[in-house]
């Protein structure tokens, strides 16, 4: 790894209003990176002149995810990436096991909250569009990370503790599409959302499973039967693997064989729904 650099908040407290201004710094290994993020707040993302913001938006060398939901749990994503054999590393953050309480006074329980770490082969598409579309690509291969990681301005306070750290191969990003093919996609999307919204919306167990995931022996059934749902309400075969595959229910101890078992599931969920619409 050579020429690889992220950027370091001048202001080393726990305020975020603070974390206007960084400067880049060097590293020389993905292990000195991990070292670095337990110091101080950081960010993967080089701006111009080091003041965040995403109209200052330069690169960003390394894909970052953020989970607080505790699913998945540390040990569930340990498995997920040592079978993918990559550079990660994964870090606790300031919540994890600990009872939150939000601005509105409601709890939420103890439970695994940390980030994962990527190295990549390439850099992200600088062009915001694009670089959300690469961003939503790897959210929806690691379920269910914080929506605000897809921002071209965002960092993240230091991590506790490194509890793991794998020196495998460094992730290849996919070449997003030019812009306007993204822009036609945005278009599609909408007129979709529209047409959800003038059925009266997506029963609520398929809400239920797109925003909250299954569990145990329901997976394979449900992995069908959304897929048929959806078919019935005109969605696109594509859209559905996507909504499917990126809904939270848990990946322990799935194989490669049941990753792709899961893919014709939905496709044959998505065959029925078409021929009974």
């Amino acid at each position: 790894m050579a020429n690889l650099q992220i950027s370091l908040a001048n202001v080393n407290d726990l305020n975020a209003a603070s974390k206007q201004y960084f400067h880049p710094q060097k590293i020389t290994s993905f292990r000195e990176l991990a070292e670095y993020t337990t110091r101080s707040a950081w960010s993967p993302i080089l701006w111009y002149k080091g003041r965040r913001c995403i109209a200052n938006y330069e690169r960003c060398q390394f894909l970052v995810l953020d989970y607080d939901q505790g699913k998945p749990t540390i040990k569930d994503m340990i498995t997920t990436m040592r079978r993918a054999g990559l550079m990660y590393f994964i870090g606790t953050t300031k919540s994890h096991q600990k009872v939150k309480t939000k601005p509105s006074g409601k709890t939420e329980a103890a439970c695994d909250r940390f980030r994962l770490v990527v190295a990549l082969k390439n850099e992200f598409n600088p062009e915001p569009l694009r670089f959300k579309w690469q961003m939503v690509l790897m959210m929806r291969r690691w379920p269910i990370a914080d929506a605000s990681c897809k921002d071209q301005g965002r960092f993240f306070f230091p991590c506790r503790e490194i509890v793991e750290i794998e020196n495998g191969k460094p992730l290849e990003l996919p070449d997003a599409p030019p812009v306007d093919k993204l822009r036609e996609r945005l278009n599609k999307r909408t007129i979709r959302n529209i047409k959800v919204e003038r059925q009266g919306g997506l029963p609520k167990w398929v809400d239920d499973f797109i925003n909250h995931g299954v569990y145990g022996s329901s997976r394979r059934n449900t992995c069908f039967s959304v897929p048929a749902e959806l078919a019935r309400y005109g969605w696109k075969l594509n859209e559905v693997k996507n909504v499917v595959l990126s809904a939270p229910f848990s990946r322990a101890g799935l194989s490669e064989h049941d990753i792709n078992d899961l893919n014709r599931q939905i496709e044959n969920g998505y065959k029925a729904g078409s021929i009974g619409s």
